[in-house]
């Protein structure tokens, strides 16, 4: 049965919430393999630059924390 592009948006997203395991082997997706894969390798890098920059910069990089933001 073929995913709803909802659907693999959801899986995407439940996957950046535990990333332990591998989005591209997610059964019912066999179709979205190749998608799944590339995202999963791409936001691996893009989670390994940020951590990266963190310990580097020591300081808080969580992109929701945006003092000038809230700031009245």
């Amino acid at each position: 049965m073929a995913k709803t592009r909802r659907q693999i948006e959801r899986l995407k997203r439940e996957w950046l919430g535990d990333p332990c395991w591998d989005l591209w082997e997610a059964e019912g997706f066999e179709a979205q393999r190749e998608e799944l894969r590339a995202y999963q390798e791409s936001a691996l890098r893009f989670l390994d630059e940020l951590w990266a920059a963190r310990r580097l910069t020591g300081g808080d990089l969580c992109m929701g924390n945006n003092s000038e933001r809230t700031r009245p």
